[in-house]
């Protein structure tokens, strides 16, 4: 039977739909709003985020008071206004006196590079019209906005090209549809993508590359030594980037630990190798973990920082709640999740190595989000549900690529084959229609899953649908200007 053109040309898909996104996001951001002055970011996290690019690339330093004092007068912006500016009126210093920042510097160090083209498309832009463009210019938000983008998207690339080498293009391929469909990996890349879980994602790819680049290195039968350490350091140093974006990322270092262990049990003469490596890592760890440390200690004065403040038990407590909570339940709010889990555990059972040390990265991340104040009155925040699994949504493709091999290898009659698929579309349609009904708030932001709303006002949610499916309009609609004059 003859290929479809999705698995002849994957690229294509992907870059097809990776020009799509930046598009829409585009369009999305500059759009007209009589009650705003201009385009930038909303949301109290993402601003965070963004304050430690804008400060670094367009101020030269991490003094954040600027940054959310524009945002704190930043009419029209209605509650990341509000919450800017009760947070200003506070008058909050750290022990070194300066206005702090909770969030990892990770994402705002890596959009760097982008920040400094738009500089330089800013001072072109004033320099051909005479035009003076404001240090808080949309351009520079657009150009954060499509690290993100492009960061996330690496990720998606990275993920497909290791599923396709253990399970084959066709169950790679459908890992990625159905995983970014139907999980609330889609929403973040998509649409809430200044909230740092999609960057996090992107570099977690990147993480577990290296890891099995490394983990390959060391079952080689002519190991080099040099070629093992060389890759376990990379791999550290990408872990720090992975833990300086998003803290909950530590949970990824279970990975290589699990993959050494069993290397090590199987080839006892390579364990003094596999000790080097964990040496090495650590030293890496240290390497990509240290602009925080370093911003940390800029800003409060301290090495190692508990910015949150969070409090973690040592005993979780929360584990229904972490799957089935009705604000941000990871099943209930996405249950294809439950699949990919399924898979997960069926790969480990068959002593897939790679399989076995997700599971453990799965069962740290439940450990930390049922062991914190996640589910406190006001818990994460207005976020579309789970979304810290989100950092780690590699082990959910996973488990959907073992299921689509699974499903591949079985020799069923037509009626079954049309039963599996009607469930997963089942699943990927509940998610994309509770999406819309996130974003047309019909689902309350911050609020318990309203079942009685939520299929009550079908024209307000088809309003919505079609708002974001009508790129046409947006295209040729009136839009904000991307230099924004000062």
């Amino acid at each position: 039977m003859k290929k479809s053109v999705f698995f002849r040309r994957p690229v294509v898909v992907w870059l097809g739909v990776l020009l799509l996104c930046l598009v829409w996001n585009y369009c999305f951001f500059l759009r007209p709003a009589p009650h705003r002055e201009q385009a930038y970011i909303f949301g109290w996290d993402d601003n965070l985020y963004f304050a430690w690019c804008r400060s670094l690339a367009l101020d030269g330093d991490l003094d954040f008071a600027n940054d959310f004092d524009f945002v704190a007068h930043w009419k029209g912006a209605g509650p990341t206004q509000e919450v800017f500016a009760e947070f200003m009126g506070r008058g909050e210093r750290t022990p070194a006196g300066r206005v702090p920042n909770i969030t990892g510097c990770g994402f705002g160090f890596m959009a760097l590079p982008l920040e400094f083209v738009s500089r330089g498309m800013a001072a072109t832009f004033s320099m051909v019209t005479g035009t003076a463009v404001s240090p808080f210019a949309s351009i520079y938000c657009l150009a954060f906005i499509f690290t993100s983008i492009l960061l996330s998207f690496a990720g998606l690339a990275i993920t497909f090209r290791i599923l396709r080498e253990r399970f084959g293009e066709p169950a790679a391929f459908r890992a990625i549809v159905v995983g970014m469909l139907g999980l609330a990996t889609g929403y973040y890349i998509w649409f809430e993508l200044t909230m740092a879980h999609a960057v996090e994602f992107g570099v977690s790819a990147f993480f577990v590359a290296l890891m099995l680049r490394w983990h390959s290195a060391v079952l080689a039968e002519e190991v080099s030594p040099r070629r093992v350490l060389l890759g376990a350091l990379w791999m550290g140093v990408m872990l720090g980037v992975c833990c300086m974006t998003r803290f909950p990322a530590i949970a990824l270092s279970a990975a290589p630990t699990v993959l050494g262990l069993r290397a090590a049990w199987r080839r006892r003469d390579r364990i003094p190798l596999i000790s080097g490596s964990a040496v090495a890592a650590a030293v890496g760890a240290i390497i990509g973990f240290l602009p925080q440390m370093i911003s940390w200690k800029y800003l409060y004065g301290a090495w190692f920082v508990n910015s949150y403040d969070v409090t973690v038990r040592f005993r979780p407590i929360d584990v229904w709640n972490v799957f089935f909570d009705s604000r941000i339940g990871l099943f209930l709010w996405t249950p294809l999740a439950a699949l990919a889990l399924a898979g997960l555990i069926v790969g480990a059972r068959r002593g897939d190595d790679l399989c076995i040390a997700m599971s453990a990265v799965f069962l740290i991340f439940l450990w930390e989000f049922s062991s914190c104040d996640l589910f406190i009155p006001g818990g994460p925040g207005h976020a579309f549900g789970m979304r810290y699994f989100v950092d780690g949504a590699f082990l959910f493709f996973l488990g959907l690529a073992v299921v689509f091999q699974w499903l591949g290898t079985l020799k069923l009659e037509s009626w079954a084959r049309r039963t599996l698929l009607s469930v997963v579309v089942a699943l990927i349609a509940w998610n994309l229609y509770f999406e819309t009904c996130y974003r047309a708030q019909i689902q309350p932001h911050g609020e318990p899953m309203a079942f009685g709303l939520l299929f009550g006002d079908w024209q307000k949610w088809r309003g919505q649908f079609m708002e974001d499916i009508n790129l046409p309009k947006r295209l040729f609609q009136k839009r904000f200007p991307l230099f924004t004059r000062l």
